[in-house]
């Protein structure tokens, strides 16, 4: 009973102190000197009034065109409509979305899909953001649709099923990745990989075909820089293989299903070896409040000066190649590549 008491205690103050902590104003500057920490990136419509914007740069993360959900075919559609009635840009639709969704302006014709599209890409606000973050789902087979063959797809809607919920996705995923190319030069895309749907959240999962799909897209849209999130630690080495090979694919940290000591030191390992140092940023935190993106940034140092430090003892890295690297991986090439800045 003594040790729980001793527990109980110790939570019941550790609870009052970051309540403590919470209003206070300058918490997040002690947190980000301690962990080292001199820019985050967040989704664009938490800004707000952009009270943050010193310590904050932005990414667009609204609408995923390429994205499923768990036993739906017109996600792609719901997804543009759930932006048409916006007059900025505003929170995603979650991950597992409520099936009682309902389009305040419903896509009904091929006219619709387009201004639907415009109006999303006239809201995108380039000049305030550093990347637009899309998914890649493995459920989709990704083909070039033709302006007839999405028309008459979309009068199947009500009954649509896996080739109408392809040519849905592959359409509008083509058109909004024309549409930005032509809009801003060297546009920078985040893609979500191997993340995949469930009914109570995702699972790991990715087919090689989807890995080549990427590729392919990467090679018909040359002026938009692919930053890839995978989510598979079992594909890494087919991405490294594709990153080396096509100058616009990048690696970003490691997210969500990977996300683990173990998992990160193999991926490190296996990136170090086969992807340049300029085209793999070495932190991704998918963290939702600073404190969570200091404990992350932890476990990834960790795991990094473990792998650098074997790789210095087999005589692979001098001690002055390891600090370079890891300060290449882990501020230089964020810095360079996306446009990271030092907070203000």
């Amino acid at each position: 009973m003594g040790y729980l008491f001793a527990f109980l205690f110790v939570a019941l103050h550790f609870t009052i102190y970051l309540k403590q902590k919470a209003q206070d104003k300058n918490w997040y500057k002690e947190v980000m000197k301690k962990g080292a920490i001199e820019r985050l990136n967040t989704e664009y419509w938490r800004r707000r009034d952009g009270r943050a914007d010193n310590v904050l740069q932005y990414a667009l993360e609204w609408a995923f065109f390429a994205r499923c959900q768990w036993n739906q075919y017109d996600t792609a559609l719901i997804e543009l409509e759930n932006t048409w009635d916006k007059d900025e840009p505003s929170s995603p639709l979650p991950v597992t979305m409520p099936e009682d969704f309902k389009a305040k302006k419903p896509i009904s014709t091929l006219d619709d899909v387009h201004q639907a599209l415009k109006h999303y890409c006239d809201l995108i606000p380039f000049k305030d953001i550093v990347c637009i973050c899309q998914s890649l789902s493995t459920e989709f087979t990704y083909k070039n649709v033709s302006e007839q063959e999405m028309a008459s797809a979309l009068l199947k809607r009500a009954t649509a099923g896996p080739e109408e919920r392809d040519i849905y996705a592959s359409y509008i995923f083509e058109r909004f990745l024309l549409e930005i190319e032509k809009r801003n030069h060297k546009t920078i895309v985040n893609l979500a990989l191997a993340a995949e749907p469930l009914p109570f959240e995702s699972g790991s999962r990715l087919r090689v075909d989807t890995i080549y799909d990427m590729a392919r897209i990467a090679q018909e849209h040359p002026d938009i820089n692919f930053h890839v999130f995978l989510a598979s630690t079992s594909h890494n080495q087919a991405v490294c293989t594709l990153v080396r090979e096509i100058p616009n694919i990048y690696l970003i940290g490691y997210w969500w299903h990977s996300f683990f000591p173990s998992h990160i030191g193999r991926l490190i390992e296996e990136r170090l070896d086969m992807v340049p140092m300029n085209k793999q940023l070495g932190f991704f935190s998918d963290a939702y409040c600073l404190d969570w993106a200091y404990g992350k940034s932890i476990i990834v140092r960790t795991q990094l000066s473990e792998v650098l430090s074997k790789k210095i003892m087999e005589g692979q890295y001098t001690y002055e190649q390891a600090m370079s690297i890891a300060k290449n991986i882990l501020y230089e090439t964020a810095k360079n590549s996306l446009g990271l800045r030092p907070a203000d």
